[in-house]
């Protein structure tokens, strides 16, 4: 029974971590100005931005997504959020901690 237990808590607190990225990734990608939201690795998340000519607040956008990442998909802070331009240049790095 206590090996059952074991297996069954190392199958699901992986399943749970990448589902909640997804569903960040995915909630990401439906905020307006927003072209492609992608967790790189553990310590990276991009952000591939529609237009990159208009103002936007990137700072804001860091802090919505960190904020939001911890509080509404159990994403634990602890990484960076690089904001790019659909051409690769990086517009800003946002550090979530």
């Amino acid at each position: 029974m206590k090996n059952f237990f074991i297996i069954s808590l190392l199958i699901t607190i992986p399943y749970q971590a990448f589902a909640g990225i997804n569903d960040m990734e995915n909630a990401c990608e439906s905020i307006p100005g927003m072209y492609e939201c992608k967790s790189m690795n553990s310590s990276s998340f991009w952000v591939i931005i529609s237009n990159s000519s208009l103002n936007h607040n990137y700072q804001s956008y860091g802090s919505m997504l960190c904020d939001g990442g911890k509080r509404n998909f159990n994403v634990n802070k602890g990484y960076s959020i690089t904001f790019w331009n659909r051409n690769g240049g990086e517009l800003y790095k946002y550090r979530c901690y």
